[in-house]
């Protein structure tokens, strides 16, 4: 079994029992995502067959995840929907050929490490954006659960947002449904009580046998109660979409969004907070490329699928395999049952696989820990609710960047002693700074020196060679923090140390690894100043 990550000849067995309840779970909710989306709910089942199989085979760890969810799927629909009518042959080719741009986009990403961008978007953004691409999802899953239509057709749903949606639920609650409603909490009983009880049995497969027998017993479609519809289609067809050239280019902007998207799902999902290899985004864009020509959307990062997993211990992608060996199966031979699970069921397990995506536990550590960052991502939350998932990213991105601006603005500055240790801060606003020693100064930058840290460094120095005492003779900036300098950076620095030479202080450095040292001679920032290997050795030298 050493051909998939994670398996072993001691863990295959249960490893293989674990994809039938990850199947269980996995189709229904796929179909969900894509009628969501305006696609055909075979489209979420195509996604998980070929995409399931080459992820498997080729993904490094078995902690990757990979399949439509949430998120993706609400960035396929918000971008496409400009170009297509939903529920049409040519929205549905979009879809299609959009896997196969966001394909080339994964690749492009992981090869020239693009993916270091996804620190525009912070967890606590990425947070707030989830849980309201989550909550939207919730609000059809519960009018599904209620027997409440909330547009004529399942296109027309696709193309409203949450307003329109919730708007909807609530004027028509007095139409609810109640058998619907009957069914749907026999199905919530069953998925989390049994959850309870055996988290490893597949209960989304007890939710199925159950809804197809209420159906036929109590005559539900005599009490209105509607069913999935049609879902078989035969294997998967293979193919390219056959689109203009100018259909191709516009996709190009929405993979890209979806691909960075992705990326950063990936790089929050897992505890470990891992970074994507390179070897991780190319095996995204082989699943979605396999996704695109076989009929599919473009897929990323499910953690829906990887809190089933984690539910069940799975470590390895062999349930991956065996799950979309079971739906392929499914979609070939029972299709048609698949397509007779009451709709209050089909939304139950589509409700409870989205919950967490809620994300409570989260926010409200949070809120806990650091308030100003929990009202970032209220206010991303609100605007992505409010505007659409496109505007509730592009919000996310910019108070993402402009974190990073403030914290480039104010970066970690002190005057340290001779073991490194800060005993001042150089930020606006601290108190007066001492020496390090009489008449010595050792300053520390904790940061790579561009025009804003420079800036910055500047300020500081002519703060601490002011207010540091008089007699100060002797500027040591300690090189240990600084990661590299930039021509800018150069400059700016370079302004800052004449100024020291003009009122007679020298400045030397300690500390400066190698890489840094070449980068001071390039910009002729080393000149006759000396490189100490210590700050004590600086001050017993300069002393």
């Amino acid at each position: 079994m050493a051909l998939l990550a994670g398996a072993t000849r001691a863990t295959w067995r249960g490893e293989a029992l674990m994809g039938i309840p990850l199947a269980a779970m996995s189709a229904p909710v796929a179909m969900a995502f894509a009628q969501f989306a305006g696609l055909p709910p075979t489209t979420g089942l195509y996604a998980l067959i070929i995409p399931g199989i080459v992820f498997a085979f080729f993904a490094a760890t078995g902690r990757l995840t990979a399949a439509p969810d949430a998120v993706v799927v609400a960035l396929i629909a918000a971008t496409l929907t400009p170009l297509a009518r939903p529920g049409t042959a040519h929205y549905a080719e979009l879809a299609a050929a959009q896997a196969l741009v966001a394909a080339a986009a994964y690749a492009v990403i992981a090869v020239f490490r693009l993916s270091r961008m996804t620190v525009l978007l912070p967890r606590p953004l990425l947070i707030g954006f989830s849980a309201a691409v989550a909550l939207d999802l919730l609000v059809r899953e519960i009018a599904e659960m209620f027997g409440i239509r909330l547009a004529r057709t399942v296109t027309d749903a696709a193309a409203d947002g949450f307003p329109q949606h919730a708007g909807t639920l609530v004027a028509r609650l007095d139409t609810a449904n109640v058998w619907a409603i009957a069914v749907a909490a026999g199905a919530l009983v069953v998925l989390l009580v049994g959850r309870r009880i055996a988290r490893r049995l597949p209960w989304e497969l007890a939710v199925y046998l159950a809804g197809f027998a209420s159906y036929r017993v109590f005559e539900l479609a005599g009490h209105d109660v509607a069913t999935v519809g049609h879902v078989g289609g035969g294997r998967p067809s293979f193919g390219v979409p056959l689109l203009t050239a100018g259909d191709w280019l516009a996709l190009v902007p929405g993979a890209v969004v979806i691909a960075f998207a992705a990326f950063a799902l990936h790089h929050h999902e897992d505890p470990g907070y891992q970074p994507a290899s390179a070897r991780d985004g190319i095996v995204y864009g082989l699943a979605s490329a396999a996704s695109g020509v076989s009929g599919g959307v473009t897929i990323g990062p499910s953690p829906a699928r990887r809190a089933r997993l984690d539910e069940l211990r799975s470590r390895s992608q062999l349930p991956t395999l065996v799950a979309a060996l079971l739906i392929l199966v499914g979609v070939v031979f029972g299709g048609g049952f698949l397509g007779d699970l009451p709709t209050p069921a089909f939304g139950a397990i589509a409700a409870v696989a989205t919950w967490p995506l809620l994300r409570l536990r989260e926010a409200r550590t949070l809120w806990r820990v650091s308030k100003g960052e929990f009202l970032l991502a209220l206010l991303v939350f609100a605007a992505t609710l409010a505007f659409g998932p496109l505007w509730g990213l592009a919000l996310a991105a910019a108070l993402g960047l402009l974190r990073l601006l403030l914290a480039a603005s104010a970066p970690p500055l002190d005057v340290i002693d001779a073991d490194g240790r800060p005993i001042a801060s150089l930020r606006a606003g601290a108190p007066p700074p001492r020496a390090t020693a009489p008449g010595i100064v050792i300053v520390r930058l904790a940061a790579p020196m561009n025009a804003t840290t420079a800036g910055a460094l500047a300020r500081g120095i002519r703060f601490v060679s002011d207010d540091a005492g008089p007699g100060i003779r002797h500027l040591v900036l300690d090189g240990e923090a600084i990661t590299g300098i930039d021509a800018t950076g150069a400059a700016v620095l370079r302004r800052a140390l004449a100024e020291l030479a003009d009122r007679g202080i020298s400045v030397d450095y300690c500390r400066a690894r190698a890489v840094l040292r070449v980068d001071l001679e390039h910009h002729g920032l080393l000149g006759g100043s000396r490189v100490f290997r210590t700050c004590r050795e600086a001050l017993d030298e300069l002393g």
